[in-house]
């Protein structure tokens, strides 16, 4: 006997009706009452009075009754208990392109460690199809830079760091103390890819000003638009961090407030509690960047 032969009988009997039943269970009216024949067969009894008008359960079938409802219960937590212990070890995770490729490795990594049983799904895709993933419930919690549709999500800022413009030491805007957007637009400009974070809050600026950043370089790789900005090739607009971090005497940080910052946020749906492990990754993230801060480059 099966699951599904106690699931068809005990479905019957609280219905009283086989055919009520069939259409609760979407399934066809005789693979119900072939269900309960074979209960019938296999413990040699009658289960339904079939000589009444009603549908009429025998003394038998209320005894069976009574222990196929409670393996039915029993299965039912069984399966939940399962769920719910694979639910508490796993945390689906999504990330923007430059964090997921850079900074999400160490990250897991370390949190993997001191929670060994956990199980991390992560998917590295852009900001847009993460809001998209988030709003779905494929994953429970996502790291991104800048912000996204904030609408119905929860945000907790991880990091911040301002964006500069630098240039090679000789390049005469170095000399200039007030420098402006419009300085800037006619310059060599050597930026980020288009539709990457940094580039889209570089461009919303311009754009507010009245002009557009065209630049001659677009790359995914920081190193590469330093690299060639310490040959002069251009003018560049990078998070300072970075700056720092290579610390060329070739490169001078020009004097304009662009008034832009990089920021890394960790972002829920409200409409989602988070699981425990969800709770624990976030603690641990927010240690984890307090630690590292200004010591992390991507």
């Amino acid at each position: 006997m099966t699951i599904r032969h106690f699931k068809f009988f005990t479905t019957a009997c609280e219905c009283k009706s086989i055919t009520k039943a069939a259409e609760i269970l979407h399934v066809s009216q005789p693979s119900v009452s072939i269900s309960i024949k074979n209960l019938e067969d296999f413990y040699d009894v009658l289960l339904i009075d079939r000589t009444s008008k009603q549908f009429k359960i025998t003394a038998a079938g209320q005894t069976l009754y009574k222990c196929a409802k409670k393996i039915l219960e029993d299965f039912d937590n069984i399966n939940l208990t399962l769920i719910q212990q694979e639910s508490l070890s796993r945390l689906s995770i999504g990330a923007g392109i430059a964090v997921g490729k850079l900074l999400l490795p160490r990250i897991v990594k370390g949190f993997c460690i001191e929670n060994p049983s956990t199980n991390i799904h992560v998917n590295i895709t852009t900001s847009e199809n993460i809001e998209s993933m988030l709003y779905g419930n494929l994953i429970e919690i996502a790291i991104l830079e800048n912000t996204i549709n904030t609408k119905n999500l929860e945000k907790i800022q991880l990091s911040s760091c301002p964006l500069v413009a630098i240039c090679h030491r000789d390049n005469p805007l170095t000399l200039k103390e007030d420098i402006t957007i419009e300085d800037l637009s006619k310059q060599k400009l050597l930026l980020r890819e288009k539709f990457s974070s940094t580039r889209n809050s570089i461009d919303n600026v311009f754009n507010k000003h009245g002009f557009a950043a065209e630049p001659i370089w677009e790359s995914e790789s920081a190193l590469a638009l330093i690299n060639a900005v310490k040959e002069g090739l251009g003018i560049s607009i990078l998070p300072l961090q970075y700056i720092y971090a290579f610390n060329s005497p070739e490169i001078a940080i020009l004097n304009i407030d662009l008034q832009i910052e990089r920021k890394i946020n960790l972002v829920y749906t409200s409409s989602r509690a988070l699981s425990d492990t969800a709770r624990k990754f976030i603690a641990f993230i927010r240690e984890w960047f307090s630690d590292t801060e200004g010591q992390f480059i991507f």
